[in-house]
C-alpha cells in the first residue's frame, strides 16, 4: 500500500509539471487528482490504560467538481485509497500501540469560490477497509511485540478547507476537521477493538485534468 501511494504521488507530480505550461483556466476541467497528508487522532479506547497519541494518514483521491443550481455554489465528490496509522501510548511512554489500516475512501461535499482561484470546501469523508494492531504483550518470559491479524476498519470525518489553484491546473490547500474511527484486530487469542476521535489537520496538492 505504501508503494502504491508513493507511485500515485510521483505520477501526480509528473502530471503537474506537464500541466504547468498549459493554457488552461482553473475551472476548465471538473476532474482532479489529489494527494492529501493528514494528522489524525489516535487510539483512546479499546486497550487498558491507552492514551491518545497523534496518528497520520495519506489519501489519493479522484474528485469531480460540479455546479449546484445557480453559480457560484458547487459540489465535490470522489473516491480513492487511504493509508491510516493510528497510535496510542500504553502504560509507559515508550510502549506505543499501532493500528495500521488501508482501504477505500468516499468523499462528498460543497464548494464555494471566494475568488476566481481560491475556494472553500466542506466535505464528509468515509473510510472503509482492513487494519491490524501492533503492540507489546506480556508473557511468562517477558514482554514481546505482537502483530495482530487483519480486521474491519471504518472511519468518518467532517472537514472544511481552502484550496488555491495556480499554474493553470495545480491546486494546493489545507483543511481541518473532526474524525472518529473504529478498528478490529485478532490479537493473542482475543479480538481487540480500538477506537478514537478528535481533531484532524491536513495539507493537499491536486491537479485538474
Amino acid at each position: 500500500m505504501h508503494t502504491r501511494l508513493i507511485l500515485a504521488t510521483s505520477t501526480l507530480l509528473c502530471l503537474a509539471s506537464a500541466g504547468s505550461s498549459a493554457d488552461q483556466f482553473p475551472d476548465a476541467s471538473p476532474w482532479e487528482v489529489r494527494v492529501t497528508g493528514s494528522l489524525l487522532p489516535g487510539i483512546n479506547e479499546g486497550i487498558d490504560g491507552v492514551r491518545d497519541k497523534l496518528g497520520t494518514g495519506t489519501d489519493v483521491l479522484i474528485l469531480y467538481h460540479g455546479p449546484v443550481g445557480p453559480a457560484p455554489l458547487g459540489y465535490i465528490a470522489g473516491l480513492g485509497l487511504f493509508d491510516d496509522s493510528r497510535r496510542g501510548r500504553v502504560n509507559v511512554p515508550d510502549n506505543i500501540a499501532h493500528y495500521d489500516a488501508q482501504g477505500v475512501i468516499v468523499t462528498a461535499g460543497l464548494t464555494f469560490p471566494l475568488y476566481p482561484r481560491l475556494s472553500l470546501e466542506a466535505r464528509i469523508d468515509v473510510r472503509g477497509g482492513e487494519g491490524q494492531i501492533t503492540a507489546k504483550q506480556s508473557f511468562s518470559n517477558g514482554d514481546f511485540t505482537v502483530v495482530g491479524d487483519y480486521g474491519t476498519y471504518i472511519a468518518a470525518a467532517g472537514t472544511i478547507g481552502a484550496y488555491y489553484t495556480f499554474l493553470s491546473a495545480i491546486c494546493i490547500g489545507i483543511d481541518v476537521g473532526y474524525d472518529r474511527f473504529k478498528g478490529k484486530s485478532d490479537f493473542v487469542n482475543s479480538t481487540v477493538t480500538v477506537k478514537g476521535d478528535g481533531v484532524t489537520a491536513g495539507i493537499g496538492i491536486g491537479y485538474r485534468f
